[in-house]
This record gives structure tokens, sequence and C-alpha cells, in this order.
């Protein structure tokens, strides 16, 4: 390979492993104001000036919209990055690497035979190499390294190292993983279980060895993956597959093989249980699907993109599941015609009865549970958007389809998002009645007889959630304006730390009451179980009379509901008063 060639394969090495070892970490990327992971720390946010009326906090705010899911952004489900345990799963090398043709150990010096440390002296990271006779003890080390591993995946997605620190740092923990699963997979006191960990440690280290370059490190697990392929353990076998896979690719991609099918029958026979449908099987089907197209296959790519929507489509992983969806869909005009409409929402060129024309054309095209996942979580922010007949109009088409198709996770799914739906707008027209699930800050329950008689807004929020916080602001000019006039504001902060909601209110000086769910447990809360809320922030107006009249309102709109409201009462004030005549 020439220089030229060398040096972009090394760049795409770093952005491919990089990628998969935030695969193999398990880590995900988490949007939205639907706190489904576990909290950031909130301390940045309280710890800012107030904010005030004339901030900049509401642009690019859209009404009802919540962090997660703005029209501009729905025409492909959000996938985070998830997936499996380092030491159960492998991701093969990425395609465009070195090709493993070298006979002997790598001369480069940032080769993996370069970068060993003597026996017993710890590496750079802080582990030192260890030779236990003890299996378990040998599992402890692995599993150290893989937490080392943790570190350096989180150092190098906040851009505290380099490219050249971090391919070092890696090839140091891959040498030292590659060492340890050697001599734990031959220890004479390890049994079946404890040996095969041992191997699988060796194909993940030097699938990482690989994918940072080093061709010793390909040419060794080539030959290892190619022995396992006939091993009769089937979880060493699917290992097996999985790298001769990517070899195969590579083959293909370097100009070393023009026949696909080798590849082609690799893939077909890639899926022997459930469990080999994890994230590193996804990847490296897209990766061969993608070059497969590019080198003129497209037959052949399209088969492996069909494989891959008939193994994931039901996946147990959202993640996975979603991205077989927007492969179905990847060229579907039913897809952009219904975000085309969807886009539209919040301008003048919304049109409902178009978007739901072009629900109906989607399913009707893609039949298949993620198609009603898609819609039923494009529910919510239609509702939020202030269209509560349009998204009720959706959620009818929905349910019967859902009815048709066979039971499933995305069924279960869908029935749940539908379920919230129909909690939140029966609210409507109903009487406030919600005040026993909550306390105050101090735990005190709330005396919901103190807001009788008055206008009162109730807005859920959290202290995390970006559009919670433009809408401050608002909240605040909209209290100083009416507070003499009987309006009322109570927040529910749904915080999973009571601090967290404590030290936000204190620095930014919020004066209305703030009230949380009795029982801690923020939008998993008996409240929000009740009533639908699976998104924030949700607004409420209420009369006077204590009845939900306004569900999603806020910035000028809440303004006017509010100032419609009191101004009904004074006329009714007005009117009840005796005349001069009388």
């Amino acid at each position: 390979m020439s220089d030229e060639g060398q040096r972009r394969a090394s760049g795409s090495a770093w952005r491919v492993v990089l990628l998969a070892w935030y695969a193999a970490m398990g880590w995900t990327f988490a949007i939205g104001c639907d706190r489904s992971t576990p909290q950031p720390q909130s301390a940045s946010l309280s710890s800012n000036p107030p904010i005030d009326g004339s901030s900049d906090a509401e642009e690019g705010h859209g009404a009802g919209q919540g962090e997660d899911a703005s029209p501009s952004g729905a025409a492909e489900p959000a996938v985070p990055l998830a997936g499996a345990s380092l030491g159960e799963e492998i991701a093969a090398p990425a395609a465009g690497t070195s090709p493993p043709t070298a006979t002997g150990p790598s001369t480069d010096s940032d080769s993996s035979a370069d970068t060993s440390s003597p026996s017993g002296t710890a590496t750079p990271t802080g582990l030192a190499p260890l030779r236990s006779d003890d299996p378990q003890e040998m599992i402890r080390h692995i599993e150290q390294i893989d937490a080392q591993l943790r570190d350096l995946v989180l150092a190098g997605s906040r851009s505290l190292l380099d490219k050249e620190q971090f391919i070092a740092a890696g090839k140091q923990l891959g040498l030292l993983k590659l060492r340890a699963g050697e001599h734990l997979a031959n220890l004479p006191a390890a049994n079946a279980t404890e040996r095969k960990a041992g191997v699988i440690a060796q194909l993940v280290a030097l699938s990482h060895l690989s994918g940072l370059g080093d061709v010793e490190s390909a040419r060794q697990l080539e030959e290892l993956a190619r022995s396992l392929n006939s091993a009769d353990d089937p979880e060493l076998s699917h290992q097996a597959r999985v790298v001769l896979l990517g070899f195969e690719l590579q083959a293909i991609q370097n100009g070393q093989r023009d026949d696909p099918n080798r590849l082609l029958e690799l893939a077909r026979g890639l899926f022997g249980t459930e469990k080999d449908r994890g994230f590193p099987e996804f990847m490296m089907l897209q990766q061969v699907a993608a070059v497969l197209e590019q080198m003129g296959f497209a037959e052949q790519s399209g088969e492996v993109r069909q494989l891959i929507t008939e193994n994931y489509l039901g996946s147990k992983d959202p993640q996975l599941r979603g991205e077989a969806w927007v492969i179905l869909t990847r060229d579907s005009a039913e897809l952009a015609n219904f975000n085309t409409a969807y886009r539209q929402i919040g301008s003048p060129q919304f049109d409902p009865a178009s978007l739901t024309a072009a629900a109906r054309a989607l399913v009707d095209a893609h039949p298949v549970g993620p198609t009603l996942e898609h819609l039923a979580k494009a529910i919510s922010q239609i509702e939020y958007s202030g269209f509560i007949e349009a998204s009720r109009q959706l959620a009818e088409l929905i349910e019967a389809r859902n009815q048709q198709i066979d039971a499933s996770v995305s069924t279960r799914i869908v029935d749940d998002l539908l379920a919230a739906h129909r909690r939140r707008i029966a609210l409507l027209g109903q009487e406030a009645d919600f005040a026993h699930w909550l306390v105050d800050l101090d735990g005190n329950p709330i005396n919901w007889d103190a807001y009788r008689g008055k206008v009162v807004v109730v807005d859920v929020w959290a202290t995390w959630c970006v559009p919670c916080l433009r809408e401050i602001p608002n909240l605040r000019q909209l209290y100083d304006a009416h507070r003499d006039q009987g309006l009322v504001i109570l927040g529910v902060n749904v915080d999973d730390r009571l601090e967290d909601a404590r030290e936000f209110v204190e620095k930014q000086r919020i004066e209305w009451p703030i009230a949380r769910p009795a029982d801690g447990k923020g939008l998993q809360s008996e409240f929000a179980q009740q009533l639908g809320i699976k998104l924030i922030p949700l607004v409420a107006l209420i009369d006077r009379q204590g009845r939900i009249v306004k569900l999603h309102v806020r910035g000028e709109q809440l303004d006017a509901a509010v100032q419609a409201l009191l101004q009904e009462d004074q006329q009714d004030e007005s009117t009840s008063l005796p005349s001069d005549d009388s």
C-alpha cells in the first residue's frame, strides 16, 4: 500500500475503532427530555446567574417541542450507540486497514511489538502485566484492563487525548489484554468456561490492535479466527465468523477478491442464535452492504440489507431495531412525504389531514412494528406542539394498525405510548386532581385548597431539560405581570435528586411554589405515570373553577390564554354587580 493509502487507512481505522469501542463499552448518547438514562450532574446549570426575561434563552425554542424530537430531527429515529460487553462480543477489523499479509512482527515504531512493557512493569495506563495461576484472578485482571479501556474511550470522546496518544494507549492496553488472555486460555487450573474467556479476550485484543493499524496483529487475528471457525463451542465459532467476515470484506475492498459470493456466504451464516444478533454483527453487516454498493455489487448489497432488516427489525434493543428500520426505509418516498408534512408543524403550511394521510401511506408501504413505533413517538411531538386533534387522529390510525400486526417488542411500546397519549389528552376539561401525588421541596403535602378560585399554570420541568429552562424567562414575566390579578404558578420538578431542584431554585431565585412527586421517582413517579407524562416541559392551564382548559401552551400563547381567563373572570364579576338604577 502506498504511503497515502496507508495514511487514509489509518485515519479510517481511527474513526471506526473509536466507534466500535463506544459500542463494545456499552456507551449510549442520551438526548431529549424523556429521561430513560441516568441524569447528569446539573450543578453547572444551577450555578449560572438567574435567567431573566432579557436573555436569549428562547432563541430556537419551538413551541411544544421536547429536547429530543423537533420536527426537523424526526426524519430518522435517533439511534444512540449501544451494544455488547467487551468480554463477550468483538468488533472485526475495519475495512480499509492494512491487509494481513505480513509474515513477521511489524517493525513500525507504533506496532504492538514495540509497546510492550517489561514483565512486572506498569504501563503508562497504570496496570502491570499479570501471570497468576489463579484463573479468577486473571479474569479480574482482564476486567481491570476493560475498565482502563472505558476510561480511554471517554478521554478520547472528550478530546482529552489526540489521535496519537489514543492509539499508543490503546495498543498498550490491547497487548496487555492479549497476553492475559493467552495465559488464561492455557492455565491448567482453568475450567472450560474460564479458558473460553481467555480465548475471547485474545480475539478482542487482536481485533483492537488490528484496527489500530498493527499488521502483525491482523495476521494473528486471522490465523486464530480460522482455527476457531470449526470449533465445537458455538460462541467461539460465531466470533470467528465475525472476524473472517471482516477479512473477506477487506479482500473485496482492496481488490484481492472480485467475487462477493464468499462474503455473502459468511454473512448468511452469521446468525445461529438470538445472542448472535448484537451490535458488532450489525455494524459489520452495515459495512458489508456499504462496501458492496461502492464496489458496484448493488444486488448483493441489497441482499445484505435485507438480511439486516430480517434479523434486527424485531430486536429487543431499541437502537438496533431503529437502525434496521432506517435501512428498510432509506429510499422510501412515503417516509420522505411524511417527514415533509411533519416538518411543517408550527408553520402556517401545516395541514393535519395531509400528515395523517402521509402516515397512512407510510404504514401501508412498511407495515412493520418499528414504523408504528416511529409514528407513535411523533404523536407526542404533534400533541406538545398544540395540535391535539391532529395527534388524536394519528393515534387512532396507529392503534388500528397496531392490532393488525404480530405481537412484538414494538407493539408493546406502541401500546404504552398510545396509553400515555390518551391519559394526557383526557385531562382536558377535567378537574385538576393530582395534588395528592405531590409534596413541596421540604416534603410537606401540597394544599390544593390554596389554589382554588385562581388561574393556575402548572409547569412540569427538570434542571436537565434545556427547553424547560428556556421557558423560565417567560414564566417569570408572566408571574410578575399577573400575580396581583389572581395568577398562580405551580412548578412540578421531576429531577431524581432533590438537591438538584433545591439548588437550582435558590440560585435562580424562583418565586413561585415548587412541588415534586412525593415518591421522588421523577418521570417514573406515580404522578407522571398516571398523567401520561413522558416528555417535558408539560404546561397545563387551570381556570378558577379548577378545570384543566389548555395543555402545551407556552410563551406568547400562554400569556394570551392567561389574560383571556383573567379578563373572562373580571367580566363575570362586573356583570354580577348591581347597577346604579337598582
